[in-house]
């Protein structure tokens, strides 16, 4: 009887511990979700944390180590421009590639990561004017210029322009047309002759000479060119109507040496000349040079003039042409 007893008291008071147990167990799964929460909240925190840290990382090496490492790798105009050097070479390219043009300003803008946007102020002195506004924008990108934004098509590459025969009969034909032209009206000329001539010769015509093709007896590749007269005088070396002979050669030839000691500069543009262009004229740039500084006499087989329309008419009847070319006209000086 008592050991009856002795397990009923044993099975209710485990049924009493299981009541209990039940009534407490909802609150231990709230206090153990609790700590789940917690838990898995601090290791977010933590993982949030490395990452956010890891992205400043990343941002940091790309921007404080990378970007100024590939600043210093490839061209960088900014640090060039400091001293003028790369307007400088930027000037002397055109004028020694391209008739009439001239670079006033160029600002540069860094983006980081060898990348630059130039913005460009630059004039075609015989059809247009402009002073230090800029109106050609290009994108340097690791040593090459892309993207090229030129709405009057100033630096374009212009080729062919002495490749055009002309026998005496063309160019009759050719007087005949430019006597239609009211007598105000200014004509610009790409000219080219078989025989040499010498510039103080030419500049004595009634006819403006505006730009040379130097002529170089020991090479058949690359000769440059000089622009006889600017709108716009940064230097001495600019004002160019009363040089002599002797101080336009030196000129001229200054500028293929500033070409030739900063070729990372302008070889991205490539070397046109004639109908011809060379992707690196590097090489052609130093025959070139090498050779102007052998030079005694400044002289010419091809050249761009310009005048009114008489002026122009008398220097063509005259002359013995073998390529010719109209680069523009104009109804009268004030175009």
């Amino acid at each position: 009887m008592e050991e009856k007893n002795k397990s009923n008291f044993t099975e209710e008071s485990l049924d009493r511990e299981l009541e209990k147990l039940v009534e407490d167990m909802p609150e231990q799964n709230e206090d153990f979700e609790k700590k789940i929460d917690r838990y898995i909240n601090k290791k977010i925190r933590k993982i949030t944390v490395k990452t956010v840290l890891v992205i400043f990382g990343i941002i940091f090496v790309l921007f404080l180590i990378i970007s100024p490492g590939m600043d210093a790798v490839y061209l960088n105009p900014e640090k060039l421009q400091k001293d003028q050097t790369f307007l400088s070479v930027m000037r002397d390219y055109y004028d020694v590639t391209r008739p009439y043009i001239e670079i006033n300003d160029i600002q540069v803008e860094k983006k980081g990561f060898g990348r630059y946007t130039l913005g460009i102020s630059a004039t075609n002195n015989i059809k247009s004017r402009n002073i230090g506004i800029e109106n050609v924008w290009v994108d340097l990108e690791q040593g090459k210029y892309k993207n090229w934004q030129d709405p009057e098509m100033l630096l374009v590459t212009r080729l062919g322009e002495f490749e055009n025969p002309a026998g005496r009969e063309d160019v009759e034909n050719l007087i005949k047309e430019m006597e239609k032209l009211p007598e105000s009206a200014e004509i610009s000329l790409a000219v080219s002759e078989e025989k040499v001539r010498d510039v103080e010769e030419l500049r004595k015509e009634k006819v403006n000479l505006d730009w040379i093709e130097v002529y170089h007896p020991d090479i058949e590749g690359f000769q440059g060119g000089l622009n006889l007269w600017r709108i716009m005088l940064f230097k001495e070396s600019d004002d160019r109507d009363e040089m002599t002979e002797e101080e336009l050669l030196n000129v001229y030839v200054e500028k293929l040496k500033n070409l030739v000691e900063h070729p990372d500069i302008w070889r991205p543009l490539d070397l046109p000349y004639h109908s011809t262009v060379w992707p690196d004229g590097t090489e052609e740039m130093k025959d070139c040079y090498e050779a102007a500084k052998k030079l005694k006499k400044l002289q010419t087989k091809a050249y761009y003039i310009s005048g009114q329309r008489d002026e122009v008419l008398e220097f063509l009847k005259k002359t013995d042409i073998k390529t010719i070319s109209v680069h523009n006209v104009k109804s009268n000086i004030w175009e």
